[in-house]
Formats: structure tokens, C-alpha cells, sequence
């Protein structure tokens, strides 16, 4: 139990910001960082959790067409990824990213692989993402009228 509690520590100090657990859907594309070209076709993911700083991804697979995630790991700056998140208001927020980690999550039902992304330095989600997340995620005040008993 102590190990476990040594990396969780640890694993908490390493997060800059705060994170607000979602489900909304992206799709991922990995660029060549020297011209900035697609070196993939978009593909589908799911974020779990996102903050100003970063976010966790839910992927099928790390191999993408050919090209595995795992070679962004090694040279994040030569493959950085372009994020595409819809946001709840149905607008596209696109971000660049470098991965950070990756893992495999058997029991995961949303993919069966994990990555995490940190967004660039000069660049990151709107000013009002964590407003427009919480909205979203409230039910609608004909809903609350309804279940207060209220007309």
C-alpha cells in the first residue's frame, strides 16, 4: 500500500492544473512537427479528463495507420498531435499536443488505451471552457422545474 501511495503522490505533484472529468468526443491527428503535414488520417478518441494545461485521451489502438503513438513518446516535438475536441456548445476546439504518456486499460470502456497530451505553451482551450464544460453538464431548468415538483 505504501508503494502505491509514493506513486500516487508522485503522480499528483506532476499535475500542473487541475482536472475536470469529461467524456467528449475528438478525434486525434499526429503532424509532422517539420512542415506541420497530417502524417495520419484524423482518428476518433474520447477525452476522459481535461484541464488548461492537457488532457487524458481514450484511443482503440496506439498504432495509427502504420504509425505508432509510441514514436511521439520518443521525439514529441518531431510528432506533435493535433487535438480536435467538441465542445458541449458544438463548436471544434483544435489544440496542438505533445504526448506524454501512454498506457493500456484492458478495463476501459471507452477505448482500450490511454494518452496523455499536454497542450503547446502559446495555446490552450477558451477562456470560458470551464463555464461552458459546467453548463453542459447541468441538467436544463425545465428538468429542475420538473423534478422540484414546480410548474
Amino acid at each position: 500500500m505504501t508503494l502505491n501511495m509514493r506513486w500516487w503522490n508522485k503522480l499528483w505533484q506532476r499535475r500542473e492544473r487541475d482536472r475536470l472529468e469529461q467524456r467528449l468526443e475528438a478525434s486525434i491527428l499526429v503532424l509532422d512537427g517539420e512542415g506541420g503535414a497530417g502524417l495520419t488520417q484524423a482518428q476518433p478518441a474520447r477525452v476522459l479528463n481535461l484541464s488548461e494545461g492537457g488532457c487524458c485521451l481514450a484511443l482503440p489502438s496506439l498504432a495509427l495507420e502504420g504509425f505508432h503513438l509510441e514514436r511521439c513518446l520518443d521525439s514529441p516535438q518531431d510528432f506533435p498531435l493535433e487535438v480536435a475536441i467538441t465542445a458541449p456548445n458544438g463548436g471544434t476546439w483544435r489544440l496542438l499536443a505533445q504526448v506524454r504518456w501512454t498506457n493500456r486499460d484492458h478495463d476501459g470502456q471507452d477505448g482500450h488505451c490511454r494518452v496523455g497530451a499536454r497542450f503547446g505553451e502559446a495555446q490552450g482551450l477558451p477562456q470560458n471552457w470551464r463555464r461552458l464544460l459546467s453548463a453542459a453538464a447541468s441538467p436544463p431548468a425545465h428538468d429542475l422545474l420538473s423534478s422540484s415538483g414546480g410548474h
